[in-house]
C-alpha cells in the first residue's frame, strides 16, 4: 500500500552516533525503528546550523541553491549582520529562493500543515503554521491571527512563548508542540504535517554531547513522539502515513575557542568603537584573510607577524605572506580553510 499522508518530525541535534549509543533511551523510535527502515548515518549540508539544514530538508537541495547560507548572515546592502534564527527578520518567500514540499503539495490542492518548523514565517502553502519564533514580539505580531484564536481556544500561555523558546526552558515548548501537533492532526487532518523538537539541540548548547542533559533530553523527546503517535489510529502508520524521523546536525566536543578579534585588539591592531563593534574592516575575496595595518610605527609589522606565527597550530595556518606597504605599514595574508569544526 502507498501511503498517501506524510508526517515528517525532526528532532534537532540528535547525531548520528546516539542510535547506538546504549546510554541514549530511545525506546518508542527504536520501536518504530523495528516496523521500518533505518539510515546508519546520513550526510548533512554545509553549512551543518538549523537554518539551512532545514530549508534543505523541504527543498531538497543545498543551501547555495535554497539561498538560506547559514543561523546568521551579513546583509551585504545594509553591512549589518541579521540572526535568521526564530524568523525575526524575514518571511518564507522572502528567505527561501527554492521550492519547498510544501509548496508543491498545496499547489497540489492538499492541506498542508507545520509546528515549530525553521524559515516558515507568514509561508502562504501551509495551512496551519507555528513558525519556530525565538522572540515574545515576532510571536506576537507574526503568528497569523486565525492560529493564535486556536492557540488561546487550547489553552496555551501565549504570553510565554518568547520565554519557553530560550535555550533553558525549550523543553517546555517541545512539550507544547508534541499536544499541538496531535491537534493538528486531528483537526486539520493534513496530506503533510512537518514537526519540529529542539531541546536535544539546546542543552547540548548548554552542557555538550553525551552530557547526563544531552542524555534526559533524547528520553524526553522519544516520550513526547511516543505521547503524539499513541493518538493516531492504531493502523495509520505504514498503512496510510509515512513517518518521518530525521535529524539535522550532531554536536562535537569544543576544547579550544579561538577569538582571533580579541587577540588582534590586544595587540593594538583592530580599532573598536565606542560600543566595542569592528570600526573598520573588508573582507577579500576567496578562502583568505588579510590583515592590513597603516602608519609607520617602527617594529610593529614585525611584532604581529611573529605574534600571528606563534598561535598558529601548523606552519600551514601562519602568514603565507607579509608585505612592507609604500609610506609605512604592512599586509599579511593567511589562506583559511575549514579542516575540523562542530556547530558552536
Amino acid at each position: 500500500m502507498i501511503a498517501r499522508k506524510a508526517i515528517v518530525i525532526s528532532i534537532d541535534g540528535l547525531a548520528a552516533f546516539y542510535w547506538t549509543d546504549p546510554s541514549a533511551r530511545m525506546s518508542g523510535l527504536r520501536a518504530l525503528a523495528e516496523r521500518g527502515v533505518v539510515a546508519a548515518r546520513m550526510e548533512t549540508v554545509f553549512p551543518s546550523t538549523t537554518w539551512p539544514t532545514h530549508a534543505s530538508l523541504v527543498t531538497g537541495v543545498a543551501p547555495d541553491r535554497h539561498g538560506v547560507v547559514g543561523n546568521s548572515i551579513l546583509n551585504r546592502r545594509t553591512w549589518t549582520p541579521e540572526d535568521l534564527t526564530g524568523d525575526p527578520v524575514y518571511d518564507a518567500p522572502d528567505l527561501l529562493r527554492a521550492p519547498t514540499v510544501y509548496d508543491h503539495a498545496h499547489a497540489a490542492g492538499l492541506t498542508t500543515a507545520a509546528i515549530d518548523w525553521p524559515a516558515t514565517r507568514n509561508s502562504p502553502s501551509l495551512h496551519f503554521n507555528l513558525p519556530f519564533f525565538k522572540d515574545q514580539r515576532v510571536f506576537e505580531t507574526q503568528t497569523a491571527r486565525a492560529v493564535w484564536a486556536e492557540l488561546a481556544a487550547l489553552g496555551y500561555p501565549l504570553d510565554r512563548q518568547g520565554e519557553w523558546a530560550q535555550l533553558p526552558k525549550r523543553f517546555l515548548k517541545d512539550a507544547m508542540v508534541a499536544d499541538l501537533a496531535s491537534h493538528v492532526w486531528h483537526r486539520w487532518a493534513p496530506r503533510l504535517l512537518l514537526v519540529h523538537f529542539l531541546c536535544v539541540d539546546s542543552l547540548q548548547h548548554l552542557h555538550g554531547p553525551r552530557s547526563p542533559e544531552a542524555y534526559w533530553a533524547i528520553d524526553y523527546v522519544d516520550g513526547l513522539i511516543q505521547r503524539f503517535v499513541a493518538t493516531l489510529p492504531a493502523d495509520e502508520l505504514g498503512g496510510r502515513t509515512a513517518l518521518f524521523v530525521v535529524s539535522d546536525h550532531g554536536f562535537l566536543p569544543v576544547a579550544r575557542e579561538i577569538r582571533p578579534n580579541a587577540r588582534l585588539r590586544e595587540l593594538g591592531v583592530l580599532r573598536a568603537d565606542a560600543a566595542g563593534r569592528v570600526a573598520s574592516r573588508r573582507s577579500p575575496p576567496g578562502g583568505g584573510a588579510r590583515l592590513r595595518l597603516r602608519g609607520r610605527r617602527s617594529g610593529r609589522c614585525d611584532r604581529l607577524h611573529a605574534a600571528l606565527s606563534r598561535q598558529s597550530r601548523s606552519p600551514a595556518d601562519a602568514p603565507r605572506q607579509r608585505r612592507v606597504l609604500p609610506g609605512g605599514g604592512c599586509v599579511h595574508r593567511a589562506r583559511t580553510g575549514a579542516r575540523d569544526g562542530s556547530k558552536p
